[in-house]
């Protein structure tokens, strides 16, 4: 229940950020997610994955702090490593010993991706399995097969460079010198500059409450509890009011 709880979050988080989905997977203390982001928003919505997610797994089980240990690590990948990165996903539970043939793992895009499952609806398996053949069939068998030849041990991980990228020496190359430029920092810091307007300025603008929450929501800078703690409810009532408005 709790997977199925974090897959719907997850829903809901891809929806609002416009993400795309070529893999995933859940294990009992971690998860990986291959995805294209088509606005710089991958940290404001991983706050909203990860946050919204603990906030209601402490809720359940009266815990405290945090669930995922340490912010999470993205990590740019050339275009031409796709099937590779995307075959590395799929094998996390076999690298990972939590099960000993990837069929028998259920909190993964892998039933999806091969046919044994139906996949939710923002799982984008058509462009993955496009890598392994023209032909959907045969394209998963193709990647059935190239998954059962890969080693146990094998981590693509094991050549990222400077924590962040992953291709070849010519992409590392182009990458490492605009981050020494300034300019991806430059832009980050745009954006990071740009200043997020107080839960009190929401309350002020909307008179209905529901409709300042949902608002308030949806810029992202705000978690479910904080959004209830200024509005005086609890971070279900806003969780509500918010799937209600179509998130």
């Amino acid at each position: 229940k709790d997977r199925q709880e974090f897959l719907q979050i997850l829903q809901e988080v891809i929806a609002r950020m416009q993400w795309e989905v070529f893999a995933y997977n859940l294990l009992p203390d971690s998860f990986q997610l291959f995805i294209k982001t088509s606005k710089p928003n991958l940290s404001k919505g991983m706050r909203q994955l990860n946050g919204i997610y603990t906030q209601r797994y402490n809720v359940k089980y009266e815990k405290q702090g945090s669930i995922f240990h340490g912010r999470f690590k993205a990590v740019l990948v050339e275009e031409q490593l796709f099937a590779d990165v995307a075959k590395h996903v799929l094998h996390m539970p076999v690298l990972k010993r939590k099960a000993r043939k990837l069929d028998k793992w259920k909190w993964s895009s892998y039933q999806a991706a091969a046919g044994l499952a139906e996949g939710p609806e923002w799982l984008n398996s058509a462009e993955l399995l496009s890598r392994f053949g023209k032909q959907k069939k045969r394209a998963q068998t193709a990647l059935t097969k190239a998954l059962e030849r890969m080693d146990k041990d094998s981590d693509i991980t094991t050549g990222v460079q400077g924590q962040i990228l992953l291709g070849s020496d010519e992409f590392i190359a182009k990458w490492k010198k605009q981050l020494a430029s300034g300019k991806i920092m430059d832009k980050a810091r745009k954006r990071k500059g740009k200043k997020v307007k107080p839960l009190a300025d929401f309350e002020k603008r909307f008179k209905n409450t529901k409709t300042a929450m949902v608002k308030a929501y949806e810029t992202g800078n705000y978690t479910l509890d904080q959004i209830g703690s200024h509005f005086g409810v609890h971070y279900s009532t806003v969780s509500r009011t918010v799937k209600k408005a179509g998130f």
